[in-house]
């Protein structure tokens, strides 16, 4: 079964098992929302008071789509891209629960994260992404093993205690290293540029592949 909720107040209705639910645009509140399959993103939706496997499988989105998550239960989301042209998406998480974000693009595509509360990211899908936006520095622990080539833009990893790189080319820049860090691109011919200053212990593996490491002018002897 489908549903539009263009047509329903979702704050006041009570919605349960349905297979799909598709938003166009708008504001979209949870609390009498429960066991949605697939939630289908259009254009863009703001997202309240997610509950525990209020939505089961996944966020669907349209090429370009723009989420946002203001209050939640749920502790891990999947965005997952329309069939063959889903690969561009903006997720604003701001819902402190929903720590894991997991993007799962249906084509090449950019992940704009952005919000106070993501501190995991699940690369899914074998497709080529970037990754740009506010929250990509703040992230905790990064899975790209699913993922093919990973780009992280204009931005460095600060806060990483674990990546987990693509068997495909890892393009990550490291402008901060935790104590205990471990970094493991995996195969590929990765790109991995060092900026961190902190006199830290950390593991940085690059694995198989012709792999360029570089040391900016930032990294000195006491580093």
């Amino acid at each position: 079964d489908t549903l539009d909720l263009a047509t329903f107040g979702s704050n006041t209705a009570t919605i349960s098992d349905f297979e799909t639910l598709q938003v166009t645009s708008g504001t979209i509140d949870f609390t009498n929302i429960t066991d949605v399959d697939d939630l289908q993103v259009t254009t863009s939706a703001t997202l309240q008071n997610v509950g525990i496997g209020a939505i089961s499988d996944q966020v669907t989105f349209d090429d370009g789509a723009s989420i946002t998550v203001s209050s939640a239960t749920e502790t891990s989301l999947n965005f997952k891209g329309a069939a063959a042209t889903g690969g561009n998406v903006t997720v604003t998480n701001n819902a402190a629960t929903l720590t894991e974000v997991i993007y799962e693009p249906a084509t090449a595509g950019t992940l704009t994260l952005g919000g106070t509360a993501t501190t995991e990211l699940d690369i899914r899908g074998g497709e080529n992404v970037t990754l740009s936006g506010s929250r990509i520095d703040d992230l905790l622990v990064i899975d790209a093993q699913s993922a093919g080539e990973v780009l992280i833009a204009a931005t460095d990893l600060a806060a990483v205690t674990s990546y987990l790189g693509s068997s495909q080319k890892d393009d990550i820049d490291i402008g901060g290293l935790v104590a205990g860090a471990s970094y493991q691109t995996a195969g590929g011919n990765d790109d991995v540029e060092i900026s961190a200053t902190q006199a830290v212990a950390a593991t940085i593996a690059l694995g198989s592949g012709a792999d360029t490491l570089t040391l900016t002018d930032d990294v000195d002897s006491a580093t």
